[in-house]
């Protein structure tokens, strides 16, 4: 088993800067402070996907934190108070952990990182995709522990809670990408005509869908039950394994818990020979979730999880122009009044062609995929 070296990790914030009693903002590596000219800048730390951005700054000078900033970290803080001119946090040593562990708390701090971030601006499609993503992740690592560690994750139902709402914002996104390409395919039939006031329409209609969504979703992370989930998450990292599990070596279980997953796909790829998109999006989840657990375990076990999270990769890519498609078409088929129905169902037809042709498109990567020297060492 392997272990990390303690380290001890110093953070200090500028004179000014505000923060709960128990230094929950810093050691979340948030920084709420008021700047020279009287206003207020808030830095959050960013998702890893979306790389280096500029601190928030509100023109608000009251001597509170404006509540603009106040409703984009609730869910980091609860109903705690924020007082001024904290002293610094000192981090104590960190203790040895295992493996998975790491991977669980690594995995939760991309959560604590993603959420304030869906509450800024208008909730950016690239904000919701790295919260779902970071969201989904961790629950890919929980679903694979759960057998191993001692006591259920109090994190989960809350995870599938904010995944449901993240997603229902998330799919609309797609939807709006998807309409258009779908319009220019359909563009010579009659039902489309000449104009794009049909598809002006349809999109109308996809963002007033979106921004109920976003506000059911905004009403989500300032509820008192999302604060509870960050801090069931930002624990996940001192997670015990159950005592069956707790003497094996973390190459073990890693290898233990990728084959179960093989076995769910390869399963699943059965089932998908026929075409059905239920099965199709099935085996693209499976893989998913293959490639989440080998990437992480490459820690561990190595190049051969590595091959194993790109080949799985590859099948996932395969199938997700078909995913984009079903979520576009499921939408069309809800718009059943108004003056865009006979389009709406013309698009909703030219999605069902589009997935039809792509049946097989999984096929070459999947026996790429199942090759002997990828799947050997399971």
């Amino acid at each position: 088993m392997e272990t990390n070296e303690n380290i001890t990790v110093r953070r200090v914030f500028p004179s000014g800067a505000w923060d709960t009693h128990d230094g929950r903002l810093v050691r979340f590596g948030i920084e709420l402070r008021r700047v020279d000219d009287g206003a207020w800048s808030l830095s959050l730390p960013r998702p890893r996907a979306l790389g280096p951005g500029a601190p928030l700054r509100s023109a608000n000078d009251g001597v509170e934190p404006p509540a603009e900033f106040m409703e984009i970290i609730w869910s980091l803080i609860g109903r705690r108070l924020l007082h001024p001119d904290i002293s610094p946090a000192v981090s104590m040593p960190d203790e040895p952990t295992r493996h998975i562990a790491q991977i669980l708390g690594r995995a939760g701090d991309d959560v604590v990182r993603a959420i304030p971030w869906v509450r800024t601006g208008d909730a950016d499609p690239a904000h919701i995709r790295a919260a779902r993503t970071a969201i989904r992740r961790l629950r890919t690592h929980l679903r694979s522990a759960r057998d191993i560690l001692a006591e259920p994750p109090e994190a989960w139902e809350g995870l599938r809670t904010l995944n449901d709402h993240l997603r229902a914002v998330r799919d609309l996104d797609i939807v709006e990408q998807t309409v258009p390409r779908l319009h220019r395919l359909a563009s010579g039939e009659p039902t489309i005509g000449r104009g794009n006031e049909s598809l002006q329409e349809l999109l109308l209609e996809v963002r007033r869908d979106r921004r109920r969504n976003r506000n059911e979703l905004w009403a989500e992370l300032v509820h008192p039950r999302t604060a509870e989930l960050v801090n069931a998450v930002t624990e996940l990292r001192h997670v015990q394994l159950s005592d069956e599990h707790h003497t094996l070596l973390d190459g073990e279980l890693a290898t233990a818990t990728l084959r179960g997953q093989v076995d769910v796909a390869r399963t699943r790829a059965k089932a998908a020979t026929d075409g059905d998109r239920t099965d199709l999006l099935a085996l693209r989840t499976s893989l998913r979730r293959v490639r989440v657990i080998a990437s992480a375990a490459s820690a561990v076990l190595g190049d051969d999880a590595r091959r194993l999270a790109r080949r799985a990769v590859e099948v996932q890519d395969s199938l997700g122009e078909l995913a984009d498609l079903d979520k576009a078409e499921r939408w069309l088929e809800t718009q059943d009044g108004g003056p865009h129905q006979l389009v709406a169902r013309e698009l909703a037809l030219v999605a069902q062609e589009g997935m039809a042709a792509m049946n097989g498109a999984w096929h070459a990567p999947w026996e790429r995929f199942t090759r002997r020297r990828v799947l050997r060492w399971l």
